[in-house]
């Protein structure tokens, strides 16, 4: 099948039905009422105006637009003047300049010159007086310049606005009026539409109340009925109930009865019993009633036995009883749940049936309001559609007027716009000439500056002169302060180029952050509130919140550790002065602080570590994650970060540890010690109190995070201990003590025992920092760790915890044992301390340090990274996704970026869509205007035609007659195209008998005389004339009928409203394709004419013995064939070249060029274009190129090929 390439020229058939709509509701309004053609004529000749109006907008808009391109043309020639002046600018400051290097130059020179006058400062000076001349003469000529071109722009600004103004006034006067014809239409709509909603709803009320009165008398009888059986059914209920009573009042009389003689036997058997236990054992054995008791004793023995017996089975009868019974039971009560669920939907169902009879009542009722409203619908209907048509036309020229209205505001705004950005740019022009102006300014200035500085540096050089002359024997001297000098400077310039290089990385950081900065904001303003929405920025807020905290805590944990090492690995000298002493007992206090402050810090920077990585980890939640950043965006966190922050200040100062004590240091360092504590409390309850708190705990990142913060932790300790230790010994040593008894031997036994201490401690110590640093190394961060799985844990990580709590202890203990309040007071006595110290402490170390040292052999072997490995995969079934949850967020937002992006694109498309659909309209109604025209024309024609047609149906009365018969044959000869065939023959077959006659009566006339047959041929011709024009006649006619039966069958089999629709809603074809119609058409009844009439022979002329006419009239025929077929070609290259204008498709054209038959359908009950279905070839055509395809047409579609071919 052959598809059409492109259908631009065929429009749609829904387009132009408004008009038809606009135009046939004259011809049914003016059989309803008169007021709706006057409505209609108003109507019209308002859309007329507001065409006229639009058309008006349109021509102002292209005024505006004409008078903004004069208005850049004359910014554009403004700005180039303004250039024009800042090159000439440049060039006088770059002569200047010029000049002023000349002039230094030439100082230079006179300065080398030891022979210089003071006469030769006079020549110098006229170069510039010349050259300020000049430069006040170019600025006086550049501000004329300037105050001209500037009063020349105002002017021209002032003129457009008024104009611009003026015509913006006329626009809004139009706009104002059209609005207010608009709500006067609308307003008439309005009251059409309620006094129809009154008439309806007063017609339902009337229904309604009907068809309700008819359900409730309904509905009432059909309550009663259901009451009497309700009531008929209680009494049958009460009489079973009675019944059911009694018969249980037998049975509990029965069973009573039973039970008391149950209970009579129970008694007599327990008298028996108690006989048998006391009459047994007073007779001996030997007795003579021994064998008489004997034998009742078992005879009774036997008997309880089988009472025994006899119970135990009815125990098991009745067990067995209990437990059917209980059976029963259960099963009775899920019965009895299922009967009350029964009754339950039994009830329900009896209420809705209850329901769905009083609405099939009500149905009823209201069948025969439909009835009556069906036909008044039916009548309103018709109208109702008329209306909407005219509404719909009316709201597309509303919706046409507001779109209009819509640009002219654009183009207003544009307008607007443009205007202000040329106030703009004049403001730009005057801002430069000030700035042109001040430059003028500032280079007087600097050549006044310099001629001050060239007569002071004249003075100078004289005085140095002098000073040179006088000094010269000093110059030997000042070669060694001048080494000395240059030293120091190279020294100084060596910090001066590091502290460039810092201040350059420092402001190329600043400029980085800057950026940073912006793009961020750009993002920010890109992306709307919507998309990134407050818990988002939440998340980044509480991401970089969490990274800054524990950066900074990280950077005050390594200077408090650098801090220790350092005092702590201070030798103490034997010699002091006061203040070292004074200074060397203050350190016990900084210990202890930064003990306190960096065990805090460790854990803040340990618990933001472990929140990043919640937050940045594979396995959390999406719950999870929103907790946690809810319960990390408080104001607890923001008073941390900024307490870090004056921390950090305060320690670049030096002022945190060991500024004075008390007044806002001390606070500063008591907050950061107080926050950081309740921050990190704060968090570790969180933490605790969630739902996976172990199974977080366990994971390798968290595992290497604490191990790390534990490590920390007991660095700090063992550092804080030595440099306690210390502090001790040389308080001990130094004047503050009091010389007695008890001092002496503190110093004579304490001081020994403190040194093994500091011995054993500090080699600790450096395992400690060795371990510090295998740990950075070994828990160092990955990105393996973000999958969240589970470590695999060891000895190490929990002998680490509890080594760094025993240090800890340990400081905490040796700081209350040998404070220094305690050591002057004397508090304990020296064996104490002593024994303390030598059992608590030395002891304690030895042991701590080989247990550290076994545990750092361990780390060595790879003990850290066996504990922190992660177990095998197969453990998490919960795999991870790969993904953060920020980052899936993040993606989700691109998606809904790329989305909107695609919204945007395919909103923009729909926009030039619609545009070109409103301009497809316009041409429509365009067209359809044309198409009323030659509608009214044709109407003109119709009336001659008609006219003509009355004069000749007197003529086809007497036709009529003679065909009627012929008419029946035809109809049969169409069914069957044999029969035609046929009957065309025997009709030939007449006429050539009958031609033949005439000719033979002809022949026997001319033997009689000459006179007589000369007239006999004269009326054999005669005949012979009027019998052609006759059987021409016939054949035409034959046409004619061929066609209208046709066309009955085509309605027929299509409907008649098909065609009529077809022909109202055929576009009018182009002038080409018109003519080609006509020339086809033309040619095509000259073919059917020459193929329809019978080859009629002269037998006179044939019977001759030459036959040279037969052969003649042969080569006639040939010729005319030929000429048929030239003609068909040279048509078919018209027709197909007008096609091709057209803008059909090369499918068409070239089935057009080769003789085929492009054929199509359109369905009736669809408005769409006519669907090319293929071609088809009728005879031969002179084009072989093409090959021939094989064509599998279904039934309808052969149906709708015949009926093609039919027409």
């Amino acid at each position: 099948m052959i598809t059409p390439s492109s259908r631009s020229s065929i429009p749609t058939a829904s387009a132009p039905r408004p008009r038809l709509s606009l135009d046939r509701r004259p011809s049914v309004g003016g059989a309803t009422s008169g007021s709706s053609d006057d409505q209609l004529t108003e109507a019209r000749s308002r859309i007329s105006k507001l065409e006229e109006e639009l058309e008006q907008k349109n021509r102002h808009v292209e005024q505006l637009r004409q008078s903004v391109a004069v208005m850049k043309e004359a910014a554009t020639a403004n700005s180039e003047k303004i250039k024009l002046l800042e090159q000439q600018g440049q060039e006088q400051a770059e002569k200047t300049e010029e000049m002023e290097q000349g002039q230094e130059q030439e100082q230079v020179d006179v300065a080398e010159d030891e022979k210089m006058d003071v006469d030769e400062e006079q020549p110098g000076l006229s170069p510039q007086e010349e050259l300020a001349q000049q430069i006040e003469i170019i600025k006086e000529e550049a501000e004329e310049h300037v105050r001209s071109v500037r009063a020349e722009l105002e002017d021209h600004i002032t003129e457009l606005q008024g104009e611009h103004e003026e015509q913006l006034d006329e626009l809004r006067l139009e706009n104002a009026t059209q609005a207010s014809e608009i709500k006067a239409l609308e307003a008439e709509v309005a009251q059409q539409k309620t006094r129809i909603a009154a008439f309806t709803a007063a017609e339902q009320k009337k229904a309604e109340e009907v068809a309700m009165a008819v359900a409730k008398s309904s509905s009432g009888a059909r309550k009663v009925e259901a009451l009497e059986k309700q009531v008929a059914e209680l009494q049958d209920m009460i009489e079973m109930m009675t019944l059911e009573k009694e018969t249980v009042e037998m049975d509990k009389e029965i069973a009573e009865e039973h039970a008391e003689e149950l209970q009579q036997e129970v008694e007599k058997l327990k008298a028996a019993m108690a006989l048998s236990a006391t009459t047994g054992p007073d007779y001996p054995e030997g007795s003579p009633s021994g064998g008489d008791l004997a034998e009742e004793n078992n005879k009774l023995r036997a008997a309880v036995k089988m009472l025994h017996e006899r119970a135990s089975e009815e125990k098991a009868e009745l067990s067995k009883k209990l437990r059917q019974a209980q059976r029963e039971n259960a099963e009775l009560v899920s019965l009895r749940e299922e009967v009350e669920e029964l009754t339950t939907k039994k009830n329900k169902l009896e209420i809705e049936a209850e329901e769905l009879k009083e609405m099939l009542d009500v149905a009823n009722a209201y069948e025969s309001m439909v009835e009556d409203l069906t036909e008044k619908n039916l009548n309103l209907g018709e109208k109702l559609a008329e209306l909407e048509t005219t509404v719909q036309s009316l709201e597309s020229l509303r919706e046409v007027d507001q779109e209009m209205e819509h640009q002219h505001t654009e183009y207003e705004a544009e307008l607007r716009d443009e205007i202000d950005s040329q106030r703009a740019t004049l403001q730009e022009l005057k801002q430069a000439a000030l700035e042109q102006k001040t430059v003028l300014e500032d280079k007087e200035r600097t050549i006044a500056r310099f001629r001050d500085l060239a007569h002071s540096h004249r003075e100078e050089i004289a005085q140095l002169k002098a000073k040179l002359r006088a000094e010269s024997g000093a110059v030997e001297s000042l070669k060694d302060t001048a080494h000395l000098a240059l030293n120091q400077t190279m020294g100084l310039r060596a910090l001066v180029a590091a502290a460039r290089e810092h201040e350059t990385e420092a402001a190329r950081q600043r400029i980085i952050s800057e950026q940073a900065r912006l793009e961020n904001s750009f993002l920010r303003a890109v992306v709307p509130n919507s998309i990134f929405s407050e818990t988002d920025q939440k998340v980044l807020r509480v991401r970089l919140t969490l990274g800054r905290i524990a950066g900074k805590s990280d950077i005050l944990v390594q200077h408090l550790k650098k801090d220790l090492d350092t005092v702590a690995q201070q030798p103490i000298a034997s010699g002091q002065t006061e203040d070292e002493k004074d200074e060397g007992v203050s350190i016990q206090a900084v210990s202890v602080e930064q003990l306190v402050l960096g065990n805090k810090l460790a854990a803040v920077s340990c618990q933001t570590k472990e929140d990043l990585f919640m937050l940045e980890c594979y396995l959390t939640t999406e719950d999870e994650f929103t907790q946690g950043c809810s319960a990390l965006d408080t104001s607890q966190t923001s008073a941390l970060e900024s307490v870090l922050d004056s921390a950090l200040s305060a320690f670049s100062e030096g002022a945190l540890l060991n500024g004075p004590r008390g007044g806002d240091i001390a606070s500063l360092y008591d907050r950061l010690v107080q926050t950081s504590e309740e921050w990190h409390a704060s968090r570790i309850a969180q933490v605790s109190s969630g739902s996976n708190a172990e199974g977080f705990g366990a994971r390798c990142a968290v595992v290497k995070l604490r191990t790390r913060k534990n490590v920390a932790k007991l660095a700090f300790s063992i550092s804080s201990i030595v440099t306690f230790l210390r502090t001790t010994k040389s308080f001990l040593a130094s004047s503050e003590m009091p010389d007695d008894d008890q001092t002496t031997a503190l110093r004579s036994e304490l001081i020994p025992v403190l040194d093994k201490c500091l011995g054993e401690l500090l080699s600790v110590l450096n395992v400690a920092q060795l371990f510090y640093r295998r740990a950075e190394i070994d828990l160092a961060a990955s990105d393996d760790d973000l999958d969240g799985l589970v470590a695999a844990g060891g000895e190490v990580v929990a002998s680490i915890q509890s080594y760094a709590a025993e240090a800890q202890s340990l400081s905490t203990a040796l700081q209350s044992h040998l404070a220094h309040d305690g050591l002057m007071e004397h508090s304990r006595p020296t064996e104490e301390l002593v024994r303390f110290t030598q059992q608590a402490v030395y002891d304690h170390a030895v042991a701590f340090k080989e247990k550290v040292a076994l545990l750092y052999k361990l780390v060595c072997r790879g003990a850290f990274t066996d504990a922190v490995a992660p177990r095998t995969r197969s453990e998490n079934p919960d795999g991870a996704s790969g993904r953060p949850q920020w980052r899936i967020r993040a993606q989700t937002i691109h998606q809904e970026l790329v989305d909107a992006s695609t919204l945007r694109s395919n909103l923009a498309e729909m926009t030039e869509l619609c545009n070109a659909l409103h301009q497809r309209i316009r041409e429509f109604e365009r067209a359809d205007s044309q198409h009323r025209v030659v509608a009214q024309k044709l109407e003109s024609q119709v009336l001659q035609l008609t006219e003509s047609v009355a004069a000749m149906t007197s003529e086809k009365t007497q036709l009529e007659a003679q065909l009627a018969k012929e008419r029946e044959q035809f109809d049969v000869a169409l069914d069957e195209s044999n029969k035609e065939k046929t009957l065309l023959n025997s009709l030939n077959r007449d006429l050539r008998k009958q031609l033949k006659r005439t000719s033979d009566a002809g022949s026997s006339v001319k033997g009689g005389n000459t006179g007589t047959g000369a007239k006999g041929s004269a009326m054999s011709a005669a005949d012979a004339d009027a019998f052609r024009r006759a059987f021409h006649q016939l054949h035409t006619e034959l046409h004619t009928v061929r066609s209208t039966l046709a066309k009955e069958r085509l309605e027929k089999l299509l409907g008649s409203n098909a065609i009529l629709n077809t022909r109202n809603s055929a576009p009018k074809p182009s002038d080409r394709l018109a003519n080609s119609l006509k020339e086809v058409a033309t040619f095509s009844r000259q073919v059917k004419a020459q193929l329809s009439m019978p080859r009629l022979v002269d037998l006179k002329q044939a019977a001759s013995s030459t036959g040279s006419s037969a052969h003649a009239q042969l080569v006639a025929e040939k010729l005319q064939q030929s000429r048929v077929q030239r003609d068909l070609n040279t048509l078919r290259e018209r027709v197909g070249a007008a096609m091709q204008e057209d803008g059909w498709g090369q499918d068409v054209t070239n089935a057009i060029t080769r003789g085929e038959s492009v054929f199509g359908w359109q369905p009736p009950e669809m408005e769409r274009p006519p669907v090319l279905l293929g071609r088809v070839k009728l005879g031969t055509s002179s084009s072989t190129s093409s090959q021939s395809v094989q064509l599998v047409l279904n039934r309808t579609e052969v149906k709708h090929l015949s009926q093609a071919l039919v027409c």
